[in-house]
């Protein structure tokens, strides 16, 4: 819903940016000012924001950004080449940059040296960090675009000699970053995603901050499985019990496995299932189970277990993550499994295709026939061939354009081979690229274009740019495999897309995609095909500063002009 009481809508405000119109801009934003940060629509990020860019509309930029629109926030899902700052820089638009950088600095601190130390230290450069601290021992508190000091960088890569270092130069243990997040909330609230032996380091590094003097709440105290630090936080701070999303207790102490701590969150009222609210695209959207989810990703039986017993929802509402039931599901955890289907819960066509339990997805589809495209979606990205070879033959045929655009994307994802630690036993990942050939030989166009606003790139734009970012598995090898199957069913090789001005090639040297970028040339892609010049792809391999993938379109004729 991107439509107010007053009338007035984010596609309306999205063109009055573009068109440089501050009046009404100014008018809409007086009656609506949450549009100046809403998505288009549910499937569409672009803000007004990015539209102001599109036009070169610098006084526009500086108007949305007192409104409270983010210059980071860039469009799924090719985000990092899309948010407005780097849109900026690509095309050269000093004078919205030199805006946006403004911004930063003034309202998160941002600087070149907070740049460059953030930098160094995410990328483990103690000589670096040292020589930087050494010329200047502010610098250690320095902030980068996203309001994070280097301790926050730290922690993300969970190196804890440079966390120690960086405390021992006085890094500010409270600094809040411009989400409001604290380097102890991040480091105990960290992403699920990471590798399962950094758990323990991030508990370690927690530990050193609580040393060093960080701010020890009831989160923390959940975090941490301190149980006589939750009675003692309680009993200053009760409030904090129904803390929402990141800072929330229940959620923390199921997500690191404290029992104790739980029950004793429970006995003193906590819901169970941490219910909140997100926005999305200007509708309020209910969410709770976020503890119960949490703790099935991570196979805590006895958490699940004294969840559902204090009232917790077997079905939960966690926004894009699909049910809590799935992780044991496919685990091939059958007691944690079992207990949630006992409380009610239900698998989605994603699990049934994860694990092959033809079985339960043919009742699905028995009770649900209506649901063929969401199969087929659910089967590709599994790389269950059985399911979509089944449902190509016997199904009714795929003629939606944009279902053949979303189900060639889905094939090129590489979802089960990325970070989220599927059981992937006995799985063959060659069945991804053999899924990929069925929907060709079936007739699925390779020209299609995912058409949202700008965003009108096509699957070979969105193979070149890793399918959907760098966390999913696919080796370059791979990648050349599906660029191979595409060109030879006919797929264009140089089309240009409106957001990025690009092709294809110029998409892989964005992204750093060497092998693609050197198929493409063999196949005779243009060196220099771009709809501007600071699309070309060599322009982007000097952005980019990519001396390899530059030689290599120099060497088949790319130039800068």
């Amino acid at each position: 819903m991107t439509k107010t009481a007053c009338g007035h809508s984010v596609p309306e405000l999205c063109r009055a940016a573009e068109q440089g119109d501050l009046g009404t801009i100014v008018e809409i934003l007086a009656v609506s000012p949450q549009l100046a940060t809403q998505d288009t629509a549910s499937n569409d990020e672009h803000q007004a924001l990015h539209f102001a860019v599109y036009g070169n509309q610098p006084d526009v930029v500086r108007l949305l950004l007192t409104a409270g629109a983010d210059p980071l926030n860039g469009i799924y899902p090719h985000r990092d080449a899309t948010h407005p700052l780097a849109m900026a820089q690509d095309r050269g638009l000093e004078e919205i940059v030199d805006v946006i950088e403004g911004f930063l600095a003034a309202a998160r601190g941002t600087s070149d040296l907070g740049l460059e130390v953030a930098e160094a230290t995410a990328e483990g450069d103690r000589t670096a960090v040292t020589a930087l601290l050494d010329q200047d021992a502010a610098l250690v508190n320095a902030t980068d675009r996203r309001g994070q000091t280097p301790l926050f960088k730290a922690i993300d890569c969970g190196d804890f000699s440079m966390v120690r270092l960086l405390l021992e130069r006085g890094a500010d243990v409270d600094h809040a970053d411009a989400e409001g997040r604290t380097p102890l909330n991040r480091c105990l609230f960290h992403n699920w995603k990471i590798p399962d032996a950094q758990y323990a380091a991030r508990t370690a590094i927690a530990g050193l901050l609580v040393g060093h003097g960080a701010s020890y709440d009831l989160f923390a105290a959940a975090a941490l499985g301190d149980v006589a630090g939750i009675a003692a936080k309680l009993a200053t701070e009760p409030e904090a019990l129904h803390a929402e999303k990141a800072y929330n207790p229940v959620a923390i102490a199921s997500f690191r496995g404290h029992v104790d701590a739980l029950r004793a969150l429970l006995d003193a009222g906590a819901d169970p299932d941490a219910p909140h609210a997100i926005e999305v695209a200007g509708d309020k959207v209910e969410q709770w189970g976020q503890p119960l989810w949490l703790a099935c990703n991570r196979g805590h039986y006895e958490i699940a277990e004294l969840l559902l017993a204090h009232g917790a929802q077997a079905e939960v509402a966690c926004y894009a993550s699909g049910p809590a039931v799935i992780w044991p599901y496919q685990a091939g955890d059958k007691k944690l499994a079992d207990l949630l289907f006992l409380h009610g819960a239900t698998v989605d066509d994603i699990g049934y295709a994860l694990t092959g339990d033809m079985a339960a997805l043919a009742e699905r589809v028995k009770a649900e026939p209506e649901r063929q495209y969401e199969i087929m979606w659910a089967g590709l990205l599994a790389g269950n061939e059985q399911m979509v070879r089944y449902r190509l033959e016997h199904g009714p045929a795929v003629s939606s354009e944009e279902e053949q655009f979303n189900l060639l994307a889905s094939a090129i994802r590489g979802w089960r081979i990325g970070d989220l630690k599927i059981n992937n036993e006995g799985w063959d990942r060659r069945s991804l690229h053999r899924n990929f050939e069925l929907l060709l030989a079936h007739g699925f166009n390779p020209n299609l274009r995912k058409n949202r606003n700008r965003a009108d790139f096509t699957i070979m734009h969105h193979l070149a740019a890793r399918a959907c970012g760098r966390t999913y598995g696919h080796t370059p090898e791979e990648t050349v495999e599906f660029a191979r199957a595409l060109l030879d069913a006919g797929a264009e090789i140089d089309p240009l897309e409106a957001q990025l001005q690009s092709t294809p090639l110029g998409w892989a040297v964005r992204y750093g995609n060497i092998a693609l970028v050197r198929y493409l040339l063999q196949r005779g892609s243009d060196p220099n095909k771009a709809g501007a010049g600071w699309a070309r792809p060599l322009a982007w391999a000097g952005r980019t500063e990519q001396s390899d993938i530059a030689a290599v379109l120099q060497e088949h004729g790319g130039t800068f002009s």
